[in-house]
């Protein structure tokens, strides 16, 4: 099976891509240049590694949450791509994806949250386990006093080992310092979808171009009319 994955959600522009047996990726911090970037990177990544893209199986991409722009930017190239190559799709939410860098190597319970501004985080939490990572809390967005709930919540009754993941685990931190939440790795990558696909593919859920959807957890936008201002 061959899988090409791309990840514009946050600052950290990827794509990567699995030929059967390795992964291969590219990526860069970039901020609000992901439009510009992803497709030179594919092209970039496909020359590099001697693959065509038609040759792919599965298009692969992270679907959110994260920057509204950037998600947008990623599923839309997500379905440009298979529209033109008449390939299936397979979704990862980003909080799926620093739970896998987070566990990759070890066994224990992973506390991902990313920075959703405006006073909150999106945050799910996810186990290590013999197949892939079981879903313990689904995506939500919540206060960081919510979230600091969950996290001790877990804490008190696990005996897992804990790891913490993403830009929201900061948030956590300056919301109380006394939490003192040790951040195993900040923003997802391209490659971990890949792993996720590829180590569980059972749980995926290939689909067509015009059925993915971003997830944005929240439909509220980010900016305010000017009578609310």
């Amino acid at each position: 099976m061959k899988l090409l994955a791309l990840d514009t959600a946050t600052e950290n522009c990827s794509v990567a891509y699995f030929d059967g047996e390795h992964f291969y990726q590219q990526q860069e911090l970039a901020m609000q240049k992901h439009g510009n970037l992803i497709l030179p990177m594919l092209d970039n990544l496909a020359k590099e590694h001697n693959f065509a893209l038609k040759d792919v199986d599965y298009i692969c991409y992270n679907m959110g949450p994260g920057s509204f722009t950037g998600v947008r930017i990623g599923v839309s190239t997500a379905q440009g791509l298979a529209f033109a190559l008449n390939k299936e799709l397979i979704g990862v939410s980003s909080l799926k994806i620093l739970a896998k860098l987070a566990l990759d190597t070890q066994k224990g319970i992973c506390i991902s949250a990313i920075d959703a501004r405006m006073g909150e985080v999106y945050l799910a939490v996810y186990e290590s386990c013999d197949v892939g990572l079981k879903c313990l809390v689904p995506e939500c967005v919540i206060s960081p006093s919510q979230a600091l709930t969950i996290v001790n919540e877990y804490r008190n009754s696990h005996s897992n080992k804990m790891y913490y993941a993403g830009t929201g685990i900061a948030v956590l931190n300056e919301h109380d310092a006394a939490a003192k939440l040790e951040c195993s790795v900040t923003l997802p990558d391209s490659c971990a979808i890949l792993k996720i696909v590829v180590e569980d593919f059972t749980s995926c859920l290939p689909m067509q171009a015009q059925q993915a959807m971003p997830l944005y957890v929240r439909n509220e936008v980010t900016w305010k009319k000017i009578s609310q201002q």
